[in-house]
């Protein structure tokens, strides 16, 4: 059994661990074999007060004391027990001589931010090593700054966030509400969700938004791509396949976003983008040559519909640091994959860019940072944005996006509109 050889291994090495493992294996082979039953849960860790003539003391005694070689004053436990106030706390430095000689030091690390509490989380953003209470701390003080740093918003705004029930928009209405209360930003906020009619995710996904709603305590306000187009996702895919579906259903829900803040009568959408988002949002604009984007994708606050403002105070806030507060707080958030994403092209890029992160954990930021610096050469023709002919939405064209991908679906011509060379027709 491998796990048998590995006890051997750490035998051989002469580490002076015997009295360790002795404790350690037994346990650890019956919970590798499943032999877990009432007596095994018994046999992990028992309180045992232990009466002489100065009173009673309290001993850890049983396997749980296995995790602990040494007690909190560097010496070598001899006995199956362990009193509560020698379980070691914080920086425990123990050294021990190997078979040639060499010292090497065993030791928890404590909270770079705090130096008391033990560190429990590595932060993939900065590598710092922190306690949970300084990370709840870093993470939210950062998202604060980002937002005042930008004045992002003013007192008295009426904020509308893009709720999909997923982990990023979840933990920004979590935070969301949470720095409102605490820095008194004094604004009004809503949760606005976008039903795209995508059966056995958007629906379920839909219900831990009305889930959050209570939890929070926020209106809700969810409109339907098949209220607003007549289309829903189910049914435009069995038209185009799935090849060009994302197309679709990243026009026509950026305009359902700002159709939604109309109808709530808001002055801001926030959206839960994070710097891996945009990350990827700049290497793809890199990728098609599409610069005319560069600039508006790096912004951190753009304008979207007439004067509604949108923002993304996670532009500079890592996903796994997001993930990390979503489950040290136990947030309740949706997890499942779109259905209709693993083809989509952002897909790849977003490999490329963990591949790049595993790497080199700054990748993210640096590329952000990349794409805030590029401008364009003198002299290259911008598109001039206007507002569409049809429906009034900001476009470059006479027909904006939206409008040209429905016409497309409504004649029977479902590629109409997708891809840079098409061509209207009449």
């Amino acid at each position: 059994m491998k796990l048998q050889e590995k006890v051997i291994q750490l035998r051989k090495l002469n580490l002076e661990l015997d009295f360790w493992l002795d404790h350690l294996e037994p346990n650890l082979v019956a919970a590798y074999r499943s032999e877990i039953d009432e007596d095994f849960w018994g046999r992990i860790v028992k309180i045992d007060r232990v009466f002489g003539s100065g009173g009673g003391d309290n001993y850890v005694t049983e396997w749980s004391i296995s995790f602990f070689p040494y007690d909190s004053k560097r010496s070598s436990l001899s006995s199956n027990r362990l009193e509560l106030e020698d379980i070691p706390y914080g920086i425990v430095s123990v050294p021990f001589k190997t078979d040639k000689g060499f010292k090497r030091n065993t030791m928890v690390r404590l909270c770079v931010i705090c130096n008391k509490e033990r560190a429990i989380v590595k932060r993939p953003k900065t590598g710092q090593q922190v306690c949970r209470e300084c990370f709840y701390y870093v993470f939210e003080t950062e998202i604060h700054n980002t937002i005042t740093d930008n004045k992002l918003f003013k007192k008295g705004d009426k904020v509308a966030i893009a709720a999909s029930g997923g982990k990023d928009s979840t933990v920004l209405a979590y935070v969301m509400k949470l720095l409102n209360q605490r820095y008194q930003y004094g604004l009004d906020l809503f949760l606005l969700s976008i039903d795209e009619g995508i059966t056995g995710y958007r629906d379920d996904s839909l219900e831990t938004v009305k889930r959050n709603q209570q939890q929070y305590e926020l209106p809700l306000k969810i409109v339907s791509y098949s209220e607003l187009y007549g289309w829903s996702m189910d049914q435009i895919v069995k038209e185009v396949g799935l090849k060009n579906n994302c197309t679709f259903c990243g026009v026509f829900r950026r305009q359902a976003l700002d159709r939604g803040a109309v109808i709530l009568d808001v002055d801001h959408i926030v959206t839960g983008h994070n710097a891996d988002d945009i990350a990827e949002t700049i290497l793809m604009n890199i990728l098609r040559g599409d610069i005319a984007r560069l600039p508006r994708c790096t912004e951190i606050c753009t304008t979207g519909d007439g004067s509604i403002q949108r923002s993304k105070p996670f532009k500079y806030t890592y996903e796994k640091e997001i993930v990390m507060y979503a489950y040290f707080k136990k947030l309740d958030y949706f997890s499942t994959e779109c259905v209709y994403s693993p083809n989509a092209y952002r897909g790849h890029v977003r490999t490329f860019i963990k591949d790049l992160e595993s790497i080199r954990p700054s990748a993210i930021i640096d590329i952000i940072h990349s794409g805030e610096a590029f401008e364009v050469k003198e002299g290259v023709k911008l598109p001039i944005q206007g507002v569409c002919k049809r429906c009034g939405y900001m476009s470059s064209n006479e027909l904006c996006k939206a409008c040209m991908l429905l016409e497309g679906l409504n004649r029977g011509l479902p590629k109409l509109g997708i891809g840079k060379n098409f061509k209207q027709k009449e």
